[in-house]
């Protein structure tokens, strides 16, 4: 399953472009970091840094 540009993928850890965790994102996001800080620190635009953190959060309601 793929969401928005095919950038992101659900299965069965989620993850954005390279590989890199959804939630390792939302964790680190959670913890204080800026959405700009995150999508310099992984070379990804900050719109798909906001779609890591908002799958992550529709996995969490889901669950």
């Amino acid at each position: 399953m793929t969401y928005a540009d095919g950038e992101l993928q659900a299965s069965p850890s989620p993850t954005v472009g390279s590989g890199i965790p959804t939630a390792v994102i939302a964790e680190r996001y959670k913890a204080g970091e800026s959405i700009q800080d995150l999508a310099a620190d992984y070379g990804r635009a900050p719109e798909e840094i906001e779609e890591a953190i908002r799958c992550e959060l529709r996995l969490a309601e889901a669950a």
